[in-house]
């Protein structure tokens, strides 16, 4: 395998702790890493980034959601099943480190009798009358035996070690990978909510509209009336009425189909519980402290998911390379066997054993299990940077879409202010008949669309807002699930020199 070639920039893989392969001569070799970070991110604010993201929000809605969704959404409850599973895995593969002993006990009772005809009906009895009595005297053995055993395996290439290093790292990945799906939930509810509440603004928007439809309506209907204006002035403007009411109604069925998909985020059935009764678009906090790249790496809890699966892939590598070497497996046994309970204590036998395998030939199989754990590496090492980028990409792609939708909501906010002001211009002059009702209906569906634009634009400017708070947050812990049959052990503490001491010999 090429030895990895050097960087002028930060390597991928150093940023966030090499893999460092362990296990003496069954040290796989080092495995080479393309992918390099840049210095910083293209912009930063100076706002304090806390750990809880959606507190930066000031929001006491969002945060009676958020925290309702990490404890009743079902899905994240399953993935605390799945760490519970592999915390148990790691924990069964651990114990594979230390002796095993066991104890047995033994009790048998044999009967021996002579067989003889009873003289009646030709039958055969053993040892028993006609009332169950005995014909003759009967033989009857006891053998009572306690013993203990143990077995051991000397690991003596770090195959055993290499295994439940590899069990544990994977019970970490889970660990990380469940603060990957609450942070990934509490995004899921931000998005919601702010779509929820544009789509309550758009409503109301368009309610608005209606009404000053309506006004222009009858302001139309008294100039048809009075002859100053023709009969198609006014089915233009209905013709805008109804348009506006069937916007409303597509906007109704919006508003419920965000509701039920935020209920269902929150962990219950649409249509079962009250949600607030906001109906007002916020403006955002202000921009945080972005960081540097390697921080980012250091923190995202699918980032670290991925190096974790890396590590555990390196060691089942050693694992596999240690099988093809000799084994020694060690036994002990004391047992104790007597005729009567009392006399058990009495006497001792004793058994110790050491057995050497060594693999002779085997076709090829321990060299293509090496080959497969080693492709392994390969595969999550790529997947592991491909997640890396990703997360950079993710916080550019935000920061890109905030510095775009804020210009736009600005663009638009003079715009509406214009247009505005063009329909009031227009409507005097054409009370005074100056000027055609087309042009007064124009502008008047203009200043309408460019009202519902600019609150899809603030929308889109706090869901990047959300996307970049995501990208740049660290994990999250959620409730432990009440009421489960499983037990889900306390995480680790996770230091970096406590990563970089793993099973070396």
């Amino acid at each position: 395998m090429p030895r990895p070639r050097p960087f002028h920039r930060l390597p991928l893989l150093a940023a966030a702790g090499l893999v460092l392969l362990t296990g003496c001569s069954a040290q796989p070799a080092p495995v080479d890493t393309r992918a390099e970070l840049p210095d910083r991110f293209s912009a930063s604010g100076s706002a304090v980034r806390p750990d809880a993201w959606w507190q930066a929000f000031d929001d006491p809605d969002l945060t009676a959601l958020i925290q309702r969704a990490l404890r009743d959404r079902p899905n994240l409850r399953e993935t605390w099943a799945r760490l519970a599973q592999a915390q148990a895995t790691a924990g069964r593969t651990a114990a594979e480190r230390w002796p095993s002993l066991s104890g047995d006990a033994e009790a048998s009772r044999q009967q021996t009798g002579e067989l003889r005809d009873d003289g009646n009906d030709g039958r055969s009895r053993v040892g028993g009358g006609a009332a169950g009595a005995p014909l003759n005297s009967d033989n009857v053995t006891e053998d009572y035996s306690l013993g203990l055993s143990a077995s051991y395996e000397l690991d003596l290439w770090g195959r055993v070690d290499a295994r439940a290093d590899a069990a544990r790292l994977d019970a970490k990945a889970t660990r990380q990978q469940l603060k990957a799906a609450a942070l990934s939930l509490t995004g899921e509810v931000a998005d919601t909510w702010y779509r929820l509440l544009a789509q309550r603004a758009r409503l109301d928007l368009l309610q608005r509209q209606l009404e000053t439809n309506r006004t222009v309506e009858r302001v139309v209907e008294v100039r048809v009336l009075q002859g100053q204006a023709g009969l198609a002035d006014l089915l233009r403007q209905r013709e805008l009425i109804q348009q506006t009411q069937e916007q409303i109604a597509t906007a109704e069925g919006e508003v419920q189909l965000l509701e039920n998909e935020l209920s269902v985020l929150l962990g219950r059935a649409p249509r079962t519980g009250e949600l607030p009764d906001r109906r007002s678009l916020p403006d955002g906090p202000a921009l945080p402290r972005t960081g540097v790249p390697a921080d980012l790496i250091a923190r995202r809890p699918d980032v670290q998911q991925a190096l974790l699966r890396v590590k555990a892939a390196d060691k089942r590598v050693a694992a596999a390379i240690a099988e093809r070497f000799p084994r020694i497996d060690l036994t002990a046994s004391l047992t104790s066997a007597a005729a009567a309970p009392a006399d058990l204590f009495t006497s001792w036998t004793s058994n110790l054993a050491a057995q050497l395998s060594v693999p002779l030939l085997d076709a090829g199989e321990r060299k293509a299990e090496v080959d497969r754990t080693q492709a392994v590496v390969a595969e999550r090492l790529a997947q592991f940077e491909g997640t890396a980028l990703t997360a950079l990409r993710e916080v550019e792609d935000a920061l890109t879409r905030i510095d775009q939708q804020a210009r736009r909501v600005d663009r638009l906010n003079r715009q509406v202010q214009l247009a505005r002001q063009a329909v009031q211009r227009l409507r005097s002059r054409y009370v005074n008949a100056n000027v055609d009702f087309l042009d007064v209906l124009d502008a008047l569906t203009r200043v309408q669309d460019l009202e519902r634009q600019l609150i899809d634009a603030r929308r889109q400017r706090l869901a990047a807002r959300v996307a970049l708070a995501r990208a740049l947050a660290g994990g999250i812990d959620p409730p432990r699930p009440a009421g489960e049959a499983f037990e889900v052990l306390a995480p680790e503490p996770e230091t970096a020199d406590a990563e970089n001491q793993e099973t070396d010999t």
